[in-house]
């Protein structure tokens, strides 16, 4: 099978162009797939950052309850025992079983916070990456664009250049379309 210059210019122009699209397809589905991923990320990290906040203010409020009822037991026994629960002794103790308390709680808290905190900055960061693949799902139709137009121009430059060669071997009547098998 042999295809003249003519036909070899066109599938070649063809296939030039038909590659660039689909590489061009295949890269903007990959972009959008990869701007949904980022995006459902930074939505599940700010979730999260709720959520520590919730978990943080809950786990304060539990510590804060649970030294308040020793602090009141404490205070029973000491009653209950005879002592006098006005002593300068036994306030001393419960002010720094309070004091003890609200520094683990605020600890707590803090920790959340912190975490919280984290999964904020997580979250921009994937909104960062949604964005930046969709620039990357423009860029790939404008790469595929100027691809495909240079394989067009390409094909175009190779017809110039054999077709006056073409007409020339078949004098000066025009030449008829190539058949599938190059033969007229």
């Amino acid at each position: 099978m042999s295809f003249d210059p003519i036909t070899l210019a066109i599938l070649s122009t063809v296939v030039g162009v038909a590659g660039a699209a689909v590489t061009t397809v295949s890269a903007i589905n990959s972009a959008n797939y990869q701007q949904q991923v980022a995006t459902q990320q930074a939505r599940v990290d700010n979730q999260n950052a709720d959520r520590a906040e919730m978990v943080a203010q809950v786990n304060q409020q539990d510590r804060d309850g649970a030294a308040a009822a020793a602090i009141a037991d404490e205070t029973a026994q000491q009653g209950a025992s005879g002592l006098s629960i006005g002593g300068t002794s036994q306030i001393l103790t419960r002010k720094s079983a309070m004091q003890l308390s609200r520094q683990d709680a605020l600890r707590i808290r803090q920790a959340g916070d912190l975490e919280s905190y984290n999964d904020l900055v997580h979250s921009q960061a994937s909104s960062d990456a949604a964005a930046a693949a969709g620039r990357d799902a423009g860029f790939s139709l404008l790469g595929g664009f100027l691809s495909g137009t240079g394989s067009l121009l390409g094909g175009y430059r190779d017809y110039l250049k054999v077709a006056p060669a073409a007409a020339q071997n078949y004098g000066s009547v025009s030449v008829p379309p190539p058949t599938l098998y190059g033969a007229y």
